[in-house]
């Protein structure tokens, strides 16, 4: 499925494992590649202070083959 950024960081928070995880360089105004991938949360960090930006670090442990595709132009 498609999570919010809301969404993810309650999985985080929470532990809950995401099965599959889709990171896309989006070139521009549209177009690019994705790669899709079955992976485990082993380790996140969030850290900020108040009034400021925060900085959420995560690191997913891949399951099995990554497999690369594009995104269309809009």
């Amino acid at each position: 499925g498609t999570f919010s950024a809301e969404e993810i960081v309650d999985m985080l928070i929470n532990r809950t494992s995401i099965t599959t995880l889709e990171v896309a360089q989006i070139e521009g105004v549209g177009g690019g590649n994705v790669w899709r991938f079955a992976a485990k949360l082993s380790s996140f960090s969030l850290t900020g202070t108040n009034n400021e930006l925060s900085t959420l670090r995560a690191v997913f442990e891949s399951s099995g083959p990554i497999t690369k595709g594009t995104v269309p132009t809009s």
